[in-house]
């Protein structure tokens, strides 16, 4: 479900480059035109849930400034040169559209947040000021953007009507593309992707990369140890949230091959 940004900016925004979350840790060092100097993380926490975290770990520390916006003690957040206090979810409006559903929703504020705790929108307002920006083509705070965005979406809803009940985009679909039209450029399944070839560069074609520690790599290591731990998403998290919930903490267990777990 999308909708509608009517806010545009007098200068066009310059993206130099732009790559695949999960390539963080190589891309951090092979970035070089021009090289990465400085991050800006929000909303994630890619010390917990990115592949590669050593080697993510050595990039970051090769960075000349690390500034991260999060309400929690993350492992991220413990690399930080510079920590600011986000707001939780319960302490701004926001519209929500999920993935796998066709539903918006509006996220209401139930309390203020404490402290100099900001929503990260207030926070590139604020900053944006500092820097001379020209933000008069925004809206003041989230508010007044969500109602432009719900206003300019061409929604038959409206803000008072999204605080009582969400909203079913007319896009719904009963079984998920029963019109066998997929959101793809060729609204057909692509087992060629030339979206990933022209943004990132990557091959458009799947493929089958090796473990690091594979039989022809390490074969030493792959003799003495011949299976490959793969860690799936669980039921009750979303990558690293909720990790601090007790209650929905489960036992350590895995999946394995009878044959295998006989070895």
């Amino acid at each position: 479900t999308e909708l509608n940004w009517p806010f545009s900016s007098p200068k066009p925004k310059r993206i130099r480059n732009s790559i695949p979350v999960a390539k963080l840790a190589s891309e951090l060092n092979n970035q070089v035109d021009p090289p990465v100097k400085a991050v800006w993380i929000e909303q994630a926490n890619p010390m917990t849930s990115n592949p590669n975290i050593n080697i993510l770990a050595r990039a970051m520390n090769k960075l000349d400034l690390i500034v991260v916006a999060d309400l929690f003690l993350t492992d991220t957040v413990r690399m930080a040169d510079i920590v600011l206090p986000a707001a939780s979810m319960f302490e701004y409006y926001d519209l929500i559209t999920g993935y796998g559903h066709s539903y918006i929703q509006l996220q209401q504020k139930l309390i203020e947040p404490p402290g100099e705790c900001k929503h990260e929108s207030e926070i590139y307002r604020l900053l944006g000021k500092k820097f001379g920006f020209n933000l008069d083509y925004l809206p003041e705070n989230n508010l007044s953007t969500i109602e432009k965005i719900i206003s300019s979406s061409n929604l038959n809803t409206d803000f008072d009507e999204l605080k009582e009940k969400p909203y079913l985009h007319p896009s719904y679909q009963e079984i998920a593309f029963g019109d066998l039209k997929f959101n793809t450029p060729t609204q057909k399944i692509e087992f060629f992707s030339q979206r990933m070839r022209d943004r990132w560069g990557e091959d458009p074609l799947p493929a089958y990369n090796e473990p690091v520690e594979n039989k022809y790599s390490s074969p030493s290591i792959y003799n003495k140890y011949p299976l490959s731990l793969i860690s799936s998403h669980t039921y009750n998290k979303m990558n690293s949230q909720f990790s601090d919930i007790t209650i929905l903490k489960e036992e350590p267990f895995i999946w394995i091959n009878p044959e295998d777990a006989e070895n």
